[in-house]
């Protein structure tokens, strides 16, 4: 066998070869691992700071987040064709996870901090496959969730995080609960309807704030707010089945519709209104640490039960066109209280009373368990009669600015002194009055006595006649002066 010579020219290419690819490699390798450090940079940026899993089966929508970094962010949004996305790194255009909306029965998303955004219309999701807790929406945990979404959910649904935005077109055919560590509020034309009840506990509460914001509760809505006020309906329109608030700030609470108090409600201040009647429920009691106002389009009605209890430390303002009862058979104590109605008009109270501003109906039944006395800002008229009633004593007009006014009969009556008018204006159609102690009346017009008038001692003093009308007698046991 004969072997062959190495070739002096092939051997020469065949080095020259290997000297080009080798340098080929170094430059292809120096641009291969530049992009190769793009690459990762990103890949382990967004594994560093985004820890977000999603999965789809069983026709249930599960979202993990499994990291604490506020970055954390995941987006469920539709597809445009009938399906719906998940997002985990910030780029629609690559979902993460997918199906059809009509496959879509539950959406459960367990957040460890972190932002979840849930946006599009997902009426055709059928959201009808609860949990144990009867819950077809369950999002909890998370740092910020922000709602701007079309659904229906045909069971409860609950959302827990520290900041909560609610937006678009949400129905639920259950229960609603709503849990933040901050404010709850909504965007601009929100509808939300809840066909069960409905329970916000938050630092904060506005909603339905803004002309073309809707807010539905069938059942009970029930809000706390501690550390901040709660604000419903105030520029938009809310409608409760019944309400219930507690906050150590201010409530201001306008219902498109009839209101009525269920459970215990306290708060600060209270700025109450209703496009319809003001009414509690039997087991309603209501606690406010300073001023309230109470405005209803047709009547207020409320105390009218052993249970119910209506606590007002500072002013209280009612006003309602149709007529004003604060009952006699619940617990009722106002630091003072205005009235404004254009029928009838009764208010008991277990303490003192004090008339405070201006006050007007058509008739009036006051009954104290302690004193009646006016402010010096108080002006009182009553177009038609007006019965005034106190355990202890009556004094109505000892400031030169109050007025008392009765187009009926005055009819007044205190176990102790009645003294109307020592500085004051006062008139009234007619005057009767029952005490068994000393009574003094001045009249700025004439004066006509009514009935059985009674007193221990009487000063009867009238700019004008004294007179009485033909079934009227007078009884004084001491001296009486006219």
């Amino acid at each position: 066998m004969f072997s062959k010579s190495p070739n002096p020219i092939r051997s020469l290419w065949d080095k020259l070869a290997l000297i080009r690819d080798a340098r080929l490699k170094r430059v292809r390798g120096g641009d291969l691992r530049s992009q190769l450090e793009g690459i990762c940079f990103r890949k382990l940026e967004r594994k560093r700071v985004l820890s977000v899993t999603a999965s789809f089966a069983s026709n249930i929508l599960q979202i993990q987040f499994d990291g604490t970094n506020p970055a954390d962010q995941a987006t469920l949004a539709v597809d445009g064709v009938g399906g719906f996305i998940v997002d985990i790194d910030g780029n629609l255009a690559t979902a993460e996870e997918s199906g059809l909306l009509a496959d879509l029965w539950r959406v459960e998303v367990q957040g460890n901090g972190g932002l979840f955004e849930w946006i599009g219309d997902f009426s055709a999701a059928p959201l009808n496959s609860p949990n144990a807790l009867n819950q077809v929406i369950e999002i909890t945990n998370l740092e910020n969730l922000k709602l701007d979404a079309i659904w229906n959910a045909q069971g409860n649904v609950s959302l827990d995080a520290a900041s909560i935005v609610l937006g678009g077109d949400l129905t639920i055919q259950g229960d609603l609960w709503v849990t933040a560590g901050t404010a709850v509020t909504d965007a601009s034309v929100t509808e939300i309807e809840v066909y069960g009840e409905a329970t916000f506990q938050s630092v904060g509460i506005e909603l339905a704030d803004t002309v073309g914001d809707s807010f539905t509760i069938h059942g009970n809505a029930r809000f706390e707010s501690l550390g901040a006020g709660i604000e419903i309906g105030v520029g938009g329109a809310a409608y409760f089945g019944s309400l219930q608030f507690v906050t150590d700030g201010n409530a201001d609470l306008v219902e498109a519709d009839s209101t009525l108090l269920e459970g215990d409600s306290s708060a600060s201040h209270l700025m109450l209104k209703s496009a319809g009647s003001i009414g509690d429920n039997t087991n309603a009691t209501l606690d406010v640490t300073n001023d309230a106002s109470i405005i209803a389009a047709t009547t207020i009605s409320l105390a009218d039960d052993n249970s119910n209890v209506l606590s007002i430390d500072g002013s209280l303002k009612l006003d309602a066109k149709d007529g004003i009862l604060i009952d006699a058979l619940g617990t009722s104590n106002f630091g003072s209280v205005n009235f404004i109605s254009t029928s009838i008009v009764e208010i008991h109270e277990d303490s003192d009373t004090v008339l405070n501003d201006d006050s007007q109906a058509s008739q009036l039944k006051l009954v104290s368990q302690g004193s009646v006395t006016d402010s010096s800002t108080a002006k009182v008229v009553i177009a038609n009669d007006a019965i005034i009633e106190a355990v202890d004593l009556i004094t109505l007009g000892d400031d030169n600015s109050n007025v008392l006014m009765v187009g009926g009969l005055l009819d007044i009556k205190a176990t102790n002194s009645i003294t109307i008018n020592s500085l004051g204006q006062a008139n009234f159609g007619s005057l009767r009055f029952e005490s068994q102690s000393s009574v003094s009346v001045q009249e700025d017009s004439d004066t006509v006595l009514q009935g059985a008038s009674t007193a221990d001692s009487l000063a009867l003093t009238s700019t004008g006649s004294i007179t009485d009308q033909t079934n009227a007698t007078l009884t004084v046991a001491q001296a009486a002066n006219l």
